[in-house]
């Protein structure tokens, strides 16, 4: 089973996100940057998280962590600019979605995106 790290501020959204992913994917939450840089210390195939979060904004995050960081990205905001997406395509961001979304388009995006970069066997 596929390995996705949710690093999302709201537990509601974290809750919603784990709810709609657990049946495909092994799931690890984290509230906050600190408690994703720990998490980082094993290998996910797959990472969820907010732009906009306490001490530390997505973006900065992936590029502190950037040799951690798993090869597909979703970033979820509810700003969408021309300064974030040259940012968010320059770290490798893989998704940008813009909230609110449906639960379901989360899903579907990383499942197509997981098939996209991983190599068949």
């Amino acid at each position: 089973m596929q390995k996705v790290l949710v690093l999302l501020v709201s537990e509601l959204e974290r809750m919603a996100v784990e709810n709609i992913l657990r049946d495909d994917f092994e799931i690890t939450t984290c509230q906050n940057s600190e408690e994703a840089k720990q998490c980082l210390q094993y290998k996910y195939d797959a990472m969820i998280l907010d732009l906009f979060m306490p001490a530390v904004d997505g973006l900065t995050f992936l590029m502190r962590n950037k040799s951690r960081c798993p090869s597909v990205i979703i970033l979820l905001t509810q700003l969408v600019c021309a300064d974030v997406l040259m940012k968010a395509e320059l770290l490798g961001v893989s998704v940008l979605l813009r909230k609110p979304y449906e639960m379901a388009t989360i899903r579907n995006h990383l499942s197509q995106t997981l098939k996209e970069k991983t190599p068949s066997r």
